[in-house]
Parts: C-alpha cells; structure tokens; sequence
C-alpha cells in the first residue's frame, strides 16, 4: 500500500480509478441510497429537514447534542422562530444521556452517528417510548451504512464530502416522504463549492495556495445562510463512484492503521474495529487523548510533517463544560 501521496487537509477531486465502469461487483450511489434530495452540504440537508419536521408549528423544540458541529448549530439557531434545546451525548460514551432529553411530543430531535463509532439500535428502544417526537439521523460519517435505514428514524442526513471526493454534496431521505424532484437535480454550485473544487485542483500544483483557498471555501460556507442544491460537478461524480471499491480500500487503511497502533501511547481509538461488520460503517480513525497537553504535543509533531488532522470541535464554541471537556 502505498503512503507517499502528500497528506491533505481537504479531500482531492476524484480520481479515475475510482469511477465506475459497469461491473456487478461496483456499488453506486443510486445502489444504496435512491429517491433521495442531494444538497450543497449536510448542513442544508439538516436545515431542510426540519423545515420539514416543523411545518406550521413553529413552537416545535429542535434537540441538538450539546458535542455537535458549532456551525451547524449557529446553522440550526438562525432558523426562524427555532426553538433549540441540548442534550448531553459524547462519542466516548456507549449512548446518549437520555435522562438529559426530555422531548416530548411534536419535539425534533436530532441524532449523531459522531464517526461512525456508534449502535444506533439504541435510538429504536428510546423511538418506541417516544412515537410522537420527530427524529432526525445524522450519518456524515458513514452514510451508506446499513443503520441508515432502521425504522426509528423519520428523516436522515449526511454530508458526503466528508467521505467523498467531492467538492460539495449532502443527501436526505425519509419515511412518509416524498422528494421534490427540484432537489433531486443539481445546480450550477454555490461559493464554497467553486472555491473548494478549485482548491483541490489547485493542490497538485501549489499546496500552500490550495490550503488557503480551502479554509476560504469553508468561511463561505459557513457564512451562506441560504438552502441550495448539490453543484453539477459533484452531482455526476457522486452518480459514478464505485462505492464499493473506495471503502474496501478506507477499510484496509483503517486496518492498517488500527494494527500498527500501541497501546501505551496516551491515547486510544474510538472505534472499534472488531465490531465493525458492516464495510460502509467504517470512518477515518478517530483517536481520544489521554489530556490536552499529549494530544497538542501529537497535533503539533504531526502539523511538522505537513500532515493537518481535524480536532473535534473547537471547545469555545461548543455547549456546556461536559462537551467542551470532550473536545478538549
């Protein structure tokens, strides 16, 4: 396996081996998931759902895990007349603390699969107490996982270029749902996805202009306060990904990884990857740190390298002192 490609911080354009040339081992987009609304982001596909969600009552509660995107949250709480509550719910607990949730009925809340770690079997025994609140499924980090499609949820999202090669893309579905046809089309591509599609063609040629341009597509995005649909480019390439063929290799790297891992480092990973049977259930590896000290010293070392990995999320931003103490 080859490790020589330069590490960036954002995913690259898609690569031709990776496009689908009609065998029957191949699996698509439209094999997994079909019918469904495609967006610029994961964040319009969430905003969509719960104008969905909310309809006419506008005095619906939104839930939210207090550990979440902050933009997204921003996101959410700029929603007219939203009213949004948190509970608490941390990728290194087994579930949510569902004692903080007290949704009831016509409520919304929304439930995070934070990076593909997590059982969602759990969400149908809380669902089956609770028929009457809306639940909504965040899968952005595995969405083409089997657990997209329990009953318990009435809509789910993902983002796709956190997984995809892709310079935008997110999807909606949902039960007693039916998509309109003008989001299941795409459009000519908003701000940060022209900026980022740019940023990655722009990698092989000049790295430290490609970063900045990439951090200047994610400012646009999280500055647009609009809905819009997923750009062309990325609209076709998503329709022609062997999906099959990407995660075999994410899971041989995951492996890689996972083995070659000690365990006295200071820090442990997330997942579990003998748990893991399902192949689309697979992320990139997520580490927990012992303190904040060895994960900035590890952060730092590996920043030297030229190798940028994400810290999830910025404790300033996020809810609460138990979720800025997890990000932390």
């Amino acid at each position: 396996m080859n490790f020589s490609a330069t590490i960036t911080p954002f995913m690259p354009l898609a690569k031709p081996s990776f496009v689908c040339q009609k065998q029957q081992s191949q699996t698509t987009f439209d094999d997994v998931v079909s019918g469904a609304e495609l967006f610029s982001s994961g964040r319009d596909a969430l905003l969509r759902a719960l104008r969905l969600a909310m309809g006419q009552n506008k005095s619906r509660r939104i839930f939210l895990p207090s550990y979440f995107c902050p933009w997204v949250t921003k996101a959410v709480q700029s929603l007219y007349c939203a009213q949004v509550c948190f509970y608490n719910d941390f990728p290194t607990e087994k579930e949510p603390n569902f004692s903080t949730l007290p949704a009831s009925e016509a409520d919304i809340v929304v439930a995070v699969n934070f990076f593909a770690s997590r059982d969602f079997s759990v969400w149908e025994k809380w669902k089956s107490k609770n028929k009457d609140v809306i639940l909504i499924a965040d899968f952005s980090h595995c969405p083409f996982a089997e657990q997209i499609f329990l009953d318990c949820f009435d809509y789910v999202f993902a983002s796709l270029r956190k997984t995809l090669p892709l310079s935008d893309g997110g999807y909606l579905f949902g039960r007693n749902f039916t998509a309109n046809a003008m989001y299941q089309r795409s459009g000519q591509g908003c701000d940060f996805a022209s900026v980022y599609a740019l940023s990655a063609a722009l990698a092989d040629i000049d790295y430290q202009s490609a970063r900045d341009y990439y951090y200047n597509a994610e400012m646009r995005l999280n500055a647009k306060n609009n809905i819009s649909r997923i750009s062309f480019y990325s609209y076709n390439t998503l329709k022609k990904i062997d999906l099959s063929l990407l995660w075999n290799l994410r899971s041989n790297v995951f492996d890689s990884f996972n083995n070659r891992l000690r365990g006295d480092l200071g820090f442990s990973m997330l997942q579990t990857p003998q748990k893991i049977k399902d192949k689309f259930a697979v992320f990139c590896p997520t580490l927990v740190f012992e303190n904040v000290s060895l994960r900035d010293r590890a952060y730092a070392t590996l920043s030297e390298a030229g190798i940028l990995p994400s810290i999830y999320w910025g404790a300033k931003f996020l809810e609460g002192d138990l979720a800025k103490n997890e990000s932390s």
